[in-house]
């Protein structure tokens, strides 16, 4: 490979010499044993032979330029056949529970003695951080509790009582029972609108929520889990 200085290099200025019969039948070989090499098979296939003896792509009868360049352009489809998720879910919220519970502000983190007294978030929800949010934006709103004789109990956390059911309020998620925040920033439009800086945020009932998708994180919303 090496440095190229700008604008052609006098060796192309003239075009690529002509192949030589010897040249011409190794190349051809090469070429061969590169498409059916497991290289190739990182692109699918989708190659084109040519490509590597002519033009600026690699001097004639040049083997090794014309191996440098197929490894080069299947490590595009390597990678993104190996890459990682970028919405790989996690559950520890690196919170411990070694003297007390896990924190309120936590969400609902579970203690794991098993795993060295760690707050962890609970299957279906992931750790941002330091909080615990639903997964792909599933939340449960239905807590299970009843206020068909009574009202909603306070432990259940922020409910409406709809149609005898207790409901959490909006901005948040029920998970065994109770209501944690979620897309609430905690924020009120009760007289004035909510604040551009809390980002994408919709008034609720006197609430500033975060639209579909986002999530709450110190007031703030962002892109969920």
């Amino acid at each position: 490979f090496g440095s190229r200085s700008d604008g052609p290099h006098p060796l192309h200025s003239r075009g690529p010499p002509p192949l030589l019969p010897q040249q011409m039948a190794r190349t051809a070989a090469f070429l061969v044993a590169l498409l059916l090499s497991p290289v190739a098979s990182e692109l699918g296939g989708d190659l084109d032979a040519s490509a590597f003896a002519a033009g600026d792509e690699c001097a004639a009868g040049d083997s090794s330029c014309a191996l440098n360049a197929l490894q080069l352009k299947a490590r595009p489809a390597a990678l993104a056949n190996h890459s990682v998720p970028l919405n790989t879910c996690q559950q520890d919220t690196f919170g411990t529970c070694t003297v007390s519970s896990c924190s309120a502000s936590r969400g609902p983190a579970e203690c794991w003695t098993s795993k060295g007294f760690k707050c962890l978030c609970p299957e279906g929800w992931c750790a941002i951080n330091g909080a615990c949010f639903p997964a792909g934006n599933q939340c449960a709103s239905d807590t299970g509790g009843s206020c068909t004789m009574l009202g909603c109990s306070s432990k259940r956390g922020p409910t409406d009582c709809v149609s005898g059911k207790c409901v959490c309020q909006a901005g948040h998620c029920a998970y065994k029972g109770t209501c944690y925040p979620v897309s609430d920033t905690g924020g009120s439009c009760r007289i004035l609108g909510c604040s551009r800086t809390r980002g994408p945020v919709k008034c609720v009932a006197g609430r500033c929520i975060c639209t579909s998708g986002a999530v709450a994180i110190s007031g703030m919303c962002q892109h969920g889990p």
